[in-house]
């Protein structure tokens, strides 16, 4: 029996994964077009310089990957921060019942952690890649 609760929790767990990255994307999506929105003559300007618009579009995607690699190392810390602290306090209990045991069990596995950086980065990338190529390129061409 909880065997299968734990197992219809991971999967529970990963479908809120997914619905978070969903929102994040949507977020770094929004925030990089408003970015690209507002420094639209500081774009024009570099245009006008010389500048290619591949380097315009290159600045505002390093921007967005920097956003994904500081959030996801943040993540990553403050989830294992979290399991440490349920390993050793044992913050969330099982709650009423005949379980065997009477804290949710946590495991660190390095594997998972590397999937889940490996997703959160690739799509960041894309979430990046967007606005950086698509509004720019509507900015100069305007």
């Amino acid at each position: 029996f909880l065997y299968k609760i734990l197992n219809s929790e991971k999967l529970a767990v990963f479908l809120i994964l997914v619905f978070i990255l969903l929102v994040a994307t949507f977020n770094i999506i929004g925030s990089l077009s408003m970015l690209i929105l507002d420094k639209k003559k500081d774009i024009q300007t570099l245009w006008n310089l010389g500048a290619k618009q591949k380097s315009i579009q290159k600045i505002f995607f390093n921007e967005g990957i920097l956003l994904i690699i500081i959030g996801s190392i943040l993540g990553i810390f403050l989830g294992l921060l979290l399991a440490y602290l349920q390993m050793r306090f044992k913050l969330i209990g099982m709650g009423e019942g005949n379980f065997i045991i009477d804290s949710y069990p946590v495991a660190i596995h390095y594997t998972d952690l590397i999937l889940v950086e490996l997703t959160v980065l690739v799509i960041g990338i894309i979430a990046s890649w967007y606005p950086s190529r698509i509004l720019v390129r509507k900015l100069i061409n305007q």
